[in-house]
């Protein structure tokens, strides 16, 4: 059996991976390899840390901010708006809004 690896640009050319003969014993087995073999190239839930990356660039208006901000968190499983609170107030440049988001939490 020969597993012929892929990459985004399509099938790579003359890179095979052929386990040892007689290893693939049962279909436990050649799932687990399966999965091993592809699991790092589908694509990953986003997390906080997408979040914490995220600031408001200079001269970018608030609402364009929010925008960007809200589309990213809504991508997040489970995130609890005590979190969407703090991540927006480190990611907001200083000013009245972000000021008097400090001073008075929704």
């Amino acid at each position: 059996m020969q597993i012929i690896l892929s990459s985004p640009q399509g099938v790579s050319s003359g890179v095979v991976y052929e386990p040892p003969p007689y290893t693939i014993d049962s279909f436990t087995t050649l799932t687990t390899t399966f999965t091993t073999q592809f699991d790092t190239s589908r694509r990953h839930d986003l997390t906080t840390i997408a979040l914490l990356n995220l600031k408001q660039e200079e001269g970018e208006p608030l609402r364009v901010f929010i925008d960007r901000f809200g589309a990213i968190a809504m991508k997040i499983k489970d995130l609890t708006p005590n979190l969407i609170l703090m991540y927006m107030m480190i990611s907001l440049r200083l000013g009245p809004f972000a000021n008097e988001l400090a001073m008075r939490p929704p």
